[in-house]
């Protein structure tokens, strides 16, 4: 099967076998430029808490929802979903880092969870991009609209809500390539932080999109060489080069790993030979 790449690869530099350099992702914004909020999506934090005390203490887990967007200055704007699925009115701001460590996308929330003031603006939409400006839209949609899905300087309201509509319904091929980028950047960004599991995380979630990019398996195998994983960081290798059998930066990571690392298991030298039949 051939491939299908849409994400950056994270290759190595100054240490390791000596790869091709590549643009990781996009480079930081001009300071001074006008802060313009997009819609980013779904995503859930998932946190431990305490109950009780003494003999009868237990630890549980809790899982919330959020609505992001994302601003121009690498800060994310965070909205607890309430029980009908829609942002409620308070909000956080929080750095870039601390959103990548501690939320995590939900791509098809809205294809599990039925949102009906949602679902019914987007086929509104769908049907007639027009209703926007034709008071086709009801007032708890236009307030939607204008609160959450346009961003204050939008030049095009339409295409401002379509957009939005989009990064929150998963969008077509199109805008799901536009998020294994953007998981991809965002997992480069936290390996290089030492973030790994974290990381891994974000390469899963591109992965669930498109599963036959080979520098995402690439960039995978980087975050489990770090870790030391080097069983799964040569299964990777594999499945990148079974996409593509011409990645020159996999072959020669497999080169430097079985040249180099010495102490991995006999489990991981027999996938080194596998590898290095490509």
């Amino acid at each position: 099967m051939g491939s299908r790449t849409s994400a950056v690869i994270d290759a190595p530099g100054g240490h390791g076998p000596a790869l091709v350099q590549a643009n990781t992702g996009p480079g930081k914004r001009e300071s001074g430029m006008a802060d313009n909020p997009q819609v980013h999506g779904i995503y859930s934090k998932t946190e431990t808490a305490e109950a009780g005390q003494g003999g009868s203490l237990r630890k549980f887990t809790q899982k919330t929802y959020w609505f992001v967007r994302r601003h121009d200055n690498d800060r994310y704007e965070v909205f607890p979903l309430n029980s009908e699925h829609l942002p409620a009115k308070v909000r956080s701001m929080i750095s870039g880092l601390d959103f990548l460590r501690n939320y995590v996308p939900e791509v098809d929330y809205y294809q599990e969870h039925d949102c009906p003031l949602i679902s019914s603006l987007k086929a509104k939409m769908d049907a007639s991009p027009e209703s926007l400006g034709k008071a086709g839209l009801d007032k708890d949609e236009l307030r939607f609209c204008k609160n959450v899905l346009i961003p204050p300087k939008a030049n095009n309201a339409v295409l401002a809500v379509k957009a939005g509509l989009e990064a929150l319904f998963g969008g077509g091929l199109a805008n799901r390539e536009v998020k294994v980028r953007d998981f991809n950047a965002s997992a480069i960004s936290l390996r290089k932080a030492k973030h790994h599991d974290e990381a891994l995380r974000y390469y899963h979630a591109a992965m669930d999109l498109n599963d036959q990019d080979e520098n995402i398996h690439f960039n995978m195998a980087r975050v489990y060489f770090e870790i030391k994983e080097y069983e799964c960081c040569i299964k990777n290798l594999i499945s990148a080069l079974k996409i593509n059998p011409r990645l020159t930066v996999a072959k020669q990571f497999i080169d430097y790993i079985d040249g180099e690392i010495m102490d991995i298991d006999e489990r991981s030298r027999e996938l080194l030979k596998e590898a290095r039949a490509f």
